[in-house]
């Protein structure tokens, strides 16, 4: 299940011209996510607003879709950049089917539906995925006894949970569009989701800024400029950049270790 936002985006974009590496790039990690090949997959396209990052995330999802895998979305918001785990909520309630106007009652059912359509324990998952969505216990539900940080962790651990649940058996692909946008936790729980996913995932990720991935992260990256005429196609490399004429950056596996515990 794809979002608004991808969805808008192959609905207005002609098809890719120009972007050879990239595409093989990701159907290389895409390949070795489907193996389990050493853990999570990792693309990052970084570039300013327009160039195309966006519409490589999209045809990332339209590969995965043809083979019947799960795609999740979790999209940023220059509004919400101080909302904790805003983007998770965003997901969760289309997901869910969870409406703007949706009362505290409704919203409860739905989420509650989705859970058990995802074969989670309710009585677990309810009270820790509910605050993400804004729904208070006196909706219907048993809070969880813990507060602050430990409350904060488990329900990380929960998203983890139901995360990986909406991907089942097999790989999947998580998009972070717009990952300039995204809250402390979110980014946190981000880098989490590689540890928990053991090697089942391919993530591609868009930012318009330098500062991702951080160091210790196994990501092939791609600084993207637009496009012109004169771009040199003579390279093979399916992951190396076209756009910044280097090979993206690569965390070694020892730093990958060391960061995620492998």
């Amino acid at each position: 299940m794809t979002g608004k936002r991808l969805d808008a985006v192959r609905r207005a974009q002609a098809p890719i011209v120009g972007r050879d590496r990239e595409l093989a790039c990701l159907q290389e990690c895409w390949a070795r996510a489907r193996v389990d090949a050493g853990g999570a997959s990792v693309v990052v396209f970084r570039g300013a607003a327009g160039v195309g990052k966006s519409r490589l995330a999209a045809a990332a999802a339209e590969m995965v879709e043809r083979s019947g895998a799960a795609v999740l979305e979790l999209v940023g918001s220059p509004l919400h950049t101080g909302a904790g785990l805003y983007p998770v909520r965003v997901l969760l309630e289309r997901r869910c089917g969870i409406g703007g106007t949706s009362a505290p009652r409704e919203r409860l059912r739905l989420l509650t539906a989705e859970v058990v359509a995802r074969r989670l324990d309710p009585a677990k998952m309810v009270p820790l995925l509910a605050p993400v969505l804004g729904i208070g216990a006196d909706a219907g539900y048993e809070p969880i006894a813990a507060e602050g940080r430990k409350l904060y962790l488990l329900i990380v651990e929960a998203i983890h949970g139901y995360l990986l649940a909406c991907v089942g058996d097999c790989a999947g692909l998580v998009i972070a569009e717009d990952l300039h946008w995204f809250d402390t936790s979110t980014l946190e729980l981000l880098a989490g989701l590689l540890h928990a996913s053991r090697g089942r995932l391919l993530v591609v990720i868009t930012d318009r800024t330098d500062q991702w991935p951080p160091p210790g992260w196994p990501a092939e990256v791609f600084d993207l400029n637009p496009l012109t005429d004169t771009d040199p196609m003579t390279d093979t490399d399916p992951c190396r950049s076209r756009d910044s004429g280097r090979t993206p950056r690569r965390a070694s596996r020892v730093a990958a270790t060391d960061r995620f515990g492998r």
